[in-house]
């Protein structure tokens, strides 16, 4: 992509491990459009630190506990100067014309908006996945300097800001290279934090100022996890597979629907099975 002639005063956070597959490509789609880019690598074995010093990317090392407390070290590592920050995941990559678009309009936000929405898109298997009602998934990747920070879940974690939010029709691509097998076992372990996020946010009380991520809550937590333990993934599955057309996306799409919905909130749910069984916690 050819560099626009003044770049936009966004410093673009990234935290890494092990990301030579995806880490290339992910820079490549940012640099010459933003003033800064900062990377916390979490002591990676691979080729990750050689990319990130071959195209002279500020990175700082730091163990990894858990991706809130490492995000949120790496806003302060980054000593970020810009009036915006943005989130992106190593993984990820942005459009063709993300910045130009976003340049037209983030100009003209009001001092009052601390926080924007952008889209993710998916990409399985090669495939981008459009139907089942989950994609594009509108998420705040982009927050003004010291008014932004992660959320403390374990699993889906989110940039929280003070209100006001707006919402921008750009695109970043979730594409990950790494093999299936090691999406299966990632998945695995976020099933178990999703588990525990369960626990610590059935209660949680909403934010009423942002809508988008009471949208978000509301359906997790009031609709979802009120149906009977073990019979919700299959109702999701069936409800996302046949009335949110997830068969649009053919095979592709039937994969996605099991791995990601049934297999994965199933996985979720003996958790919490198992956790409830041990420790006596009572779940809908």
């Amino acid at each position: 992509m050819t560099p626009i002639k003044e770049k936009i005063d966004i410093t673009v956070i990234i935290i890494t491990h092990n990301e030579e597959k995806n880490l290339e490509r992910c820079i490549g789609s940012i640099r010459g459009f933003v003033k800064d880019i900062f990377v916390l690598d979490s002591n990676s074995t691979d080729g990750t630190k050689k990319i990130l010093q071959k195209n002279k990317i500020r990175f700082e090392i730091k163990k990894f506990k858990n991706y809130s407390n490492q995000f949120n070290s790496a806003i302060k590592l980054s000593k970020a100067k810009t009036t915006w920050l943005m989130r992106l995941d190593a993984d990820e990559y942005v459009e063709k014309k993300f910045f130009i678009n976003l340049k037209k309009k983030i100009n003209k936000i009001s001092l009052d908006i601390n926080g924007i929405y952008i889209n993710r898109r998916y990409i399985f298997f090669g495939k981008e996945i459009r139907f089942g009602g989950t994609f594009p998934h509108k998420s705040l990747r982009i927050w003004r300097r010291n008014k932004g920070k992660c959320n403390n879940n374990l699993m889906d974690e989110k940039i929280i800001t003070k209100p006001k939010q707006v919402y921008i029709n750009i695109d970043i691509f979730d594409h990950n290279k790494d093999s299936f097998l090691k999406w299966k076992k990632k998945h695995i372990k976020y099933a178990y934090y999703e588990s525990k996020n369960y626990f610590k946010n059935i209660n949680y009380k909403k934010n009423s100022k942002d809508k988008i991520a009471n949208k978000s809550y509301f359906k997790k937590f009031e609709i979802y996890y009120r149906f009977p333990i073990f019979i919700r993934p299959v109702l999701l599955f069936l409800y996302n597979y046949f009335l949110k057309l997830s068969f649009l996306d053919g095979y592709v799409g039937l994969k996605y629907c099991f791995w990601q919905t049934l297999w994965f909130r199933m996985l979720v749910d003996i958790n919490i099975f198992k956790y409830k069984k041990i420790n006596n916690v009572k779940y809908y």
